[in-house]
């Protein structure tokens, strides 16, 4: 099963969004980190840094945010990841 994550960032203006990370927002971290992120996590590694680039990576896909990761981060008063409920995999035939 796949462990679905959403995060929910607050910005310092009261801004709230809650968006899906999709597989190709943590692959495109661990191009930039090089380093997996089930590694991290299994270290007790991962850093608020971490969170805010899938986030931004997540926003900027979904067209909620347009600009560059510092922009963001210098805007972001919080930043939540959690984990929804696992999904099963079912492999295509």
């Amino acid at each position: 099963m796949a462990k679905q994550m959403l995060a929910t960032v607050e910005l310092a203006d009261g801004t709230e969004y809650t968006v899906r990370i999709l597989p190709v927002d943590v692959v495109a971290f661990e191009r930039h980190y090089g380093v997996g992120l089930a590694k991290l996590e299994a270290a007790g590694d991962l850093l608020t840094e971490h969170a805010m680039f899938m986030a931004w990576k997540a926003l900027a896909r979904t067209g909620q945010w347009s600009g560059d990761l510092e922009s963001f981060i210098e805007q972001v008063a919080s930043v939540e990841d959690q984990a929804e409920a696992p999904v099963p995999f079912h492999p295509a035939p």
